[in-house]
C-alpha cells in the first residue's frame, strides 16, 4: 500500500489440400473439406485438374481434420493467426478474462500439442507471432480425446518446425472523417533457431478506442424537456507491446518454454458537452479520463519423463501498474463559479503461480494428478477533490485506500479413457482452498473451501457428426476493486461504489452440449447449447438509503452477492463454401442468442438480465480470393444487442444500429507486398443510448431521462505487411 500512497503522489491461387503422407479415410476427409472450398486436391506432387464433388464415404471423422499449408496458400497468410482464422468451420474461443489461476482448459488452441502457460497473451496474439512458413501443418481434433484435461470439442492444434531466422512485419495506418490519423500502428516479428532453442520476438504499437458526437435530450420526470447537450466523446488509447518466447527440445523428450512480456497502455478519454437548458444558464462540462497502465509477465514450463509418466512444472509472475486520473468540471460561462471534481488513483497489482502436473497413461486410459498455489494483490489508494471558491479541496472517502490479498491452494485428479470406439469420458475431481484479507477500516480475514470439477463425454460416431457433453463445477475469480471504494466522476449524479470486504466468488454448474457437423451443401457447422446455474452472483447490492428533509434520497450501494441467477443460449458457426456459385468464394457466421434471469434486488417481482453482456449476436464474414490471380476482396458485417448496465438507481442502455459494415480489397503480392485497403463503417452506424435515472433506487420516483444520439463517422484502414 506504501507505493499506491506514493504514486497518489504455386496454386496457391485456388487453395491446395495435400493428401500425401496420411490414411486414406482422412484423405476421403479432407477431400470432403476441400470440394465445398472448389480447392485443388493434391496427392503427391501431382495436382488435381478438377475440382472433387464430395464423395459419398462412411466412418469419416468431422473433427479430425489435418491442413498442410497448401490448403491456406489461396489466402496468402502471413501468420499462423491467419491460417486459423480461414480454417472451415472453426473459431478461436479466448480464456475468459480474469480466468482463477491456470487451472486446466483454456484456449481451444494448442501450440505443437501444448497449451499456452501466459494470462496476458491471448491465443490470436501468440498464433499471430508464429510466422505462416514456420507451420507444418494444421490439426483440428477432438479435444476430449486428447491427454489434456479439460479441453474438449474443437481443438486446432498448430504444429510448427524451426529454421534460420525470418521477419516480417505490418503498418496499418486508420484515417477516420473529422479526427486525427492513426498512425502509430504498426508490428514485427523475427523468429528462428539459435544454440537448439527456437525463439520469437515481437514489437508492437497499436492505438485503437472508439469516437461518438450527437446530440442528448435530458427531459424531467413529467417528460418535459429541460435540456440539450451537443456532445463530442473520443477515446484514444496507444498501446505498446515487447515479447520473447523460446522453446527447446531434448532428445531425450525434456521440453522447456519461457515468455517474457513487457507492455504498457495509456488510455485517454475526453468528452464535451455544449448545454443549452430551459431555465438553466447556458454551461460547458469537460470530462477527462487518463489510465495509464505497465504490464510484465514472466512464465514458462518445464516437462519431462519421470518415472511411468511424465511431470510437467508451470510458473507464471505477472504485476500490473495503473495511475489512474479522472476529472469533471461545468463552466457555466460567468453566469454561476465553476463545479467539478477530480479523481486521482494508483493501483499496483500482481499474480504469482507455481503449478505442477504428472500425466501417464495405464491400458489406454490417462491420468493426470495436479497442484496449483497462488498468490494474488491488489493495492490501491485514491484521492478526491472537489472545487470550492476556485480550488480544489481534498474530501476523505471512507475506504479508497486498501489491501487485498489472496493465497490459494488446488488439488486436482483428472481420468480419461474410451468407453467404446465411438464414446470417451473424462472426467476431473478437485478441491480448493483459499484464503481472502483486506486491511482497511472494515478489513476482514476469510477461508473458504470449495469442491470443483467436470465430465464430459465425446461421442464420434465415424460420420459427419459427432457431440460433447459436459458438465463441470466452477469458482469464479473476484474483482478486488470490488473490495475498494470507487469514486466515477462520468454522470451528473455521480456514481460511487462502496468497497465490500465480505463479497464471495461466484460458484456455478455449467452445461455444454457442443455438436459438430459437416454437409456438402453447407460445409462444417457447429451447434452450442449452454446453461450455467450460478449461485452468489457478483452484482450491484443497496447499503444505505437516506430521504433527506426536502424529499431527494441519497443510496450508497456495493458489488455484492445475489441468491442466483441462470444463463442460458445458444451458438451456431460454421463455414458456408460458395465454390460453386462463385470460384474461391465463402462465408463464414456465427449467430448467438442468450438469455439471463437474475431477481433484481431492488425493484420487487422484477427479474433482469445481467449488466454490460451480449445477449445477441450476428457475425458473417464474405470472403472470395479469385482464382489464378493475387486479388481478394469481402465484405464483413457486425451487429450485437447488449443487456446495457443496471445500477440501483440508475438504468442505462445501448443499441448501436443499423450494425456495422465493412468491405475491403486485397492484393497479395503488390510488388511483393501485401496491401489491403478496407471502408468501415459503411453503414455510418448509430449509437444511442437512454439513461433513467431515480430518486433513490429503481423502486422510487423516476427523477430523469436522458436520450444521446451519437456516430463515429466512416474510416479507411490501409494494412501493409511484408516479410524479410
Amino acid at each position: 500500500m506504501t507505493s499506491a500512497k506514493a504514486a497518489i503522489a504455386g496454386a496457391r491461387a485456388s487453395g491446395c489440400v495435400n493428401l500425401s503422407g496420411i490414411s486414406a479415410s482422412l484423405r476421403l476427409t479432407l477431400a470432403f473439406a476441400g470440394a465445398g472450398f472448389g480447392a485443388i486436391v493434391c496427392a503427391g506432387s501431382a495436382y488435381a485438374q478438377d475440382t472433387l464433388a464430395a464423395p459419398a464415404v462412411e466412418n469419416v471423422s468431422v473433427t479430425e481434420n489435418v491442413y498442410s499449408p497448401d490448403f491456406y496458400a489461396r489466402f496468402a497468410p502471413r501468420s499462423a493467426l491467419d491460417m486459423v482464422q480461414q480454417t472451415p468451420g472453426f473459431t478461436i474461443t479466448e480464456v475468459v478474462a480474469g480466468k482463477r489461476g491456470l487451472g486446466q482448459g483454456g484456449a481451444n488452441v494448442l501450440i505443437n500439442s501444448q497449451r499456452m502457460s501466459s494470462k496476458a497473451t491471448s491465443a490470436a496474439d501468440a498464433l499471430n507471432r508464429i510466422s505462416a512458413d514456420r507451420v507444418v501443418r494444421i490439426e483440428v481434433v477432438d479435444g476430449a480425446r486428447l491427454n489434456i484435461p479439460g479441453l474438449s470439442g474443437y481443438v486446432v492444434n498448430i504444429i510448427t518446425r524451426g529454421g534460420a531466422m525470418t521477419g516480417r512485419w505490418e503498418w496499418a495506418p486508420e484515417f477516420r472523417e473529422d479526427r486525427k490519423p492513426k498512425f502509430e500502428r504498426g508490428k514485427a516479428f523475427v523468429s528462428g533457431d539459435i544454440a537448439g532453442w527456437n525463439y520469437s520476438a515481437s514489437l508492437l504499437s497499436d492505438q485503437y478506442g472508439d469516437v461518438y458526437a450527437g446530440t442528448e435530450y435530458a427531459y424531467n420526470q413529467n417528460v418535459e424537456l429541460f435540456d440539450v447537450r451537443v456532445e463530442d466523446d473520443e477515446n484514444w488509447n496507444t498501446k505498446r507491446a515487447a515479447s520473447l518466447d523460446l522453446s527447446n527440445e531434448t532428445l531425450s523428450g525434456m521440453t522447456t518454454n519461457l515468455h517474457m512480456l513487457a507492455s504498457s497502455d495509456d488510455k485517454r478519454q475526453r468528452e464535451f458537452s455544449d448545454r443549452t437548458g430551459i431555465n438553466l444558464p447556458d454551461r460547458f462540462r469537460v470530462f477527462q479520463k487518463m489510465d495509464d497502465g505497465d504490464k510484465i509477465e514472466l512464465g514458462g514450463d518445464f516437462e519431462f519423463g519421470l518415472g511411468p509418466g511424465r511431470l510437467k512444472l508451470i510458473g507464471l509472475h505477472q504485476t500490473l501498474k495503473n495511475g489512474l486520473y479522472e476529472s469533471a468540471v461545468t463552466d457555466f460561462l460567468g453566469a454561476r463559479p465553476k463545479v467539478g471534481s477530480h479523481v486521482i488513483t494508483a493501483k499496483e497489482s500482481g499474480e504469482a503461480i507455481l503449478r505442477g502436473e504428472y500425466s501417464l497413461q495405464v491400458d489406454n486410459t490417462d491420468w493426470q494428478a495436479s497442484l496449483e498455489g497462488a498468490f494474488n494483490f491488489l493495492d490501491s489508494a485514491a484521492e478526491l477533490s472537489t472545487i470550492s471558491n476556485g480550488n480544489y479541496v481534498v474530501v476523505p472517502v471512507a475506504g479508497s485506500t486498501s489491501r487485498v490479498e489472496e493465497r490459494r491452494a488446488e488439488a486436482t485428479l483428472v481420468h480419461g479413457r474410451p468407453l467404446t470406439d465411438q464414446l470417451s469420458v473424462q472426467a476431473s475431481l478437485g478441491v480448493e482452498y483459499s484464503e481472502l484479507s483486506q486491511t482497511s477500516a472494515n478489513g476482514l480475514v476469510r477461508e473458504f473451501v470449495r469442491p470443483k470439477g467436470f465430465v464430459a463425454l465425446s461421442y464420434n460416431p465415424g460420420t459427419q457428426w459427432d457431440a460433447t457433453f459436459r458438465v463441470e463445477r466452477a469458482v469464479g475469480q473476484l474483482d478486488f476493486v470490488n473490495f475498494v471504494t470507487v469514486i466515477g466522476l462520468n454522470s451528473d449524479q455521480g456514481q460511487t461504489t462502496v468497497g465490500n470486504p465480505n463479497i464471495v466468488p461466484e460458484q456455478s454448474w455449467d452445461t455444454e452440449l457442443i455438436v459438430n457437423t459437416q454437409m456438402a451443401w453447407s460445409g462444417p457447422v457447429k451447434f452450442r447449447l449452454f446453461y450455467r446455474a450460478i449461485e452468489d452472483v457478483n452484482d450491484q447490492i443497496l447499503v444505505s438509503r437516506t430521504v433527506n428533509p426536502d424529499g431527494s434520497i441519497d443510496i450508497l450501494e456495493s458489488e455484492g452477492n445475489l441468491d442466483s441467477a441462470v444463463d442460458y443460449g445458444i451458438e451456431l458457426s460454421g463455414t458456408y463454401p460458395l465454390g460453386g456459385l462463385l470460384p474461391g468464394a465463402k462465408i463464414d457466421w456465427l449467430y448467438l442468442l442468450s438469455e439471463q434471469r437474475v431477481e433484481d434486488p431492488v425493484v420487487p417481482n422484477l427479474t433482469r438480465m445481467f449488466n454490460r453482456l451480449d445477449f445477441s449476436k450476428i457475425d458473417v464474414k464474405f470472403r472470395q480470393d479469385v482464382p489464378g490471380t493475387p486479388w481478394a476482396w469481402g465484405a464483413e458485417f457486425f451487429l450485437a444487442r447488449g443487456s446495457g448496465q443496471w445500477r440501483l438507481d440508475q438504468r442505462t442502455h445501448r443499441i448501436s444500429r443499423p450494425g456495422n459494415l465493412d468491405m475491403y480489397i486485397q492484393n497479395k503480392d503488390f510488388y511483393g507486398l501485401d496491401v489491403n485497403v478496407r471502408l468501415m463503417n459503411l453503414l455510418d452506424e448509430e449509437d444511442d443510448i437512454s439513461r433513467l435515472v431515480w430518486n433513490g433506487t429503481r423502486a422510487d420516483m423516476l427523477e430523469l431521462q436522458e436520450n444521446r444520439l451519437r456516430y463515429s463517422g466512416r474510416a479507411i484502414k490501409l494494412t501493409v505487411s511484408g516479410s524479410f
